[in-house]
Parts: C-alpha cells; structure tokens; sequence
C-alpha cells in the first residue's frame, strides 16, 4: 500500500486501485495533549501522535497558543514528526493561556485538537508584590473578623 488507502470513489478510482491523495493532510488531531506551566514564563506542552490510519505522513507539528488577556500569542512548529513535545517560553506571570496542536504533512495542516487551558506561575518581578498583597488581604481579614466580634 506505498501509493496510499483504497477508499470508494474518493479519488474516482476503482476499490481495486490505491489512491495517493486519498486524504492529503492528516484526517485527525494529535491526542491527549497536556500543558503545564514549568516556571512564571513557561509552559510545557505534550501530545500523544495522531492515530496510526489517520497519519498520511506527518512531516511536522503545530503547536498553537493564546493568553486569555491576548497579550501574547503564537505559535511553535516542531522539527520532526517525531517531536511529541515543545516549550513555550517568554510568556506573563499568573495568566491563563489555551494551547492546541494540530500535524503537518507534505500537503498542509490536519484538524487542531481540543483546547487545553494552562496557567503560568508566579516566581518573577510580579511575586514580591502578589505576596504583600496576600499579607495585607489576611491581616486585615484579621482585623475585620476581630472587629466584628467585639461589636
């Protein structure tokens, strides 16, 4: 089957015949795709490869990304067909980013996957100031609670 699947009519070539542009791009969207946030500015995504009959030839991936904020968006393509995993950096502190991956082949880009929804962490310039404003926010729940209960 070098020259592709036999599918009715979908080539108008006889069953008997291979079609070779039968499905040109892949016909389905990698798998189980995972992201999580590796540091405040990155996060690391992985996915499983598009199922075996649904392939035709994966030359390379996309991975697709967009902050909830739209400050930052993009997209990373892989070297191989064989890459099953990319880290996006340069990203901002505690916002959310959706992430989708979708195949390459020769021909063009398949279907993207669902939608995974990450965010980064905390950790650079914008931690000092969340931690004083976590402090504050429990001393003076603190304060207010005490207040109440002695009026």
């Amino acid at each position: 089957m070098a020259g592709g699947f036999a599918f009715l009519n979908i080539c108008h070539c006889e069953v008997s015949h291979y079609c070779s542009s039968s499905y040109p791009v892949p016909a389905s969207p990698p798998v189980n795709v995972m992201a999580t946030a590796l540091s405040s500015t990155e996060i690391q995504v992985r996915w499983n490869e598009v199922p075996g009959i649904d392939q035709n030839g994966i030359t390379m991936y996309e991975v697709f990304y967009l902050s909830t904020l739209d400050l930052v968006n993009g997209s990373i393509l892989t070297d191989s067909g064989d890459t099953f995993s990319v880290n996006i950096t340069g990203l901002e502190e505690f916002v959310d980013y959706s992430v989708s991956v979708r195949a390459y082949t020769s021909v063009g880009p398949g279907p993207f996957s669902d939608t995974v929804l990450e965010m980064t962490g905390g950790g650079g310039k914008y931690t000092y100031n969340y931690n004083i404003f976590t402090a504050l926010l429990s001393v003076l729940t603190r304060v207010f609670r005490e207040y109440a209960t002695v009026h």
